[in-house]
């Protein structure tokens, strides 16, 4: 993302099913923590959008540590996160994420053709 100065600034909070409204912040620390971690964050979005189940729960818990809850661990967000409410939660992020890009910039929703987290397959 070479336009980090684009940026909008659009509020919008998410319940991970816990019943605490957590607000999602694409922050500059979690667009450098993405980064360090995936080399762009063009490449972090590409892990989530092929099912990586590490990369999904990084993500969020990137983008909702900087709502001020920084006790919340990245394996908190994965204990949060439930197999039946993932599509939800990653659909209501993904929508904010792009609302929060650059206009003319690839957001996470952009790179599949129906504009849905792809879920990996599983047996569960």
């Amino acid at each position: 993302m070479s336009n980090v100065s684009a940026v909008k600034n659009t509020k919008r909070t998410v319940d991970l099913g816990d019943g605490v409204e957590r607000e999602v912040i694409l922050s500059l620390n979690a667009m450098a923590d993405l980064e360090e971690k995936y080399g762009s964050i063009e490449a972090a979005f590409a892990k989530v959008q092929e099912g990586s189940v590490a990369a999904i729960r990084y993500l969020l818990w990137c983008i909702l540590v900087p709502d001020g809850d920084e006790d919340l661990t990245e394996k908190e967000v994965g204990k949060l996160i439930r197999i039946d409410n993932l599509s939800e939660i990653m659909g209501n992020l993904m929508d904010v994420l792009e609302e929060q890009m650059p206009d003319g910039s690839t957001g996470p929703n952009q790179a599949t053709p129906t504009n849905v987290i792809q879920l990996p397959n599983s047996s569960w």
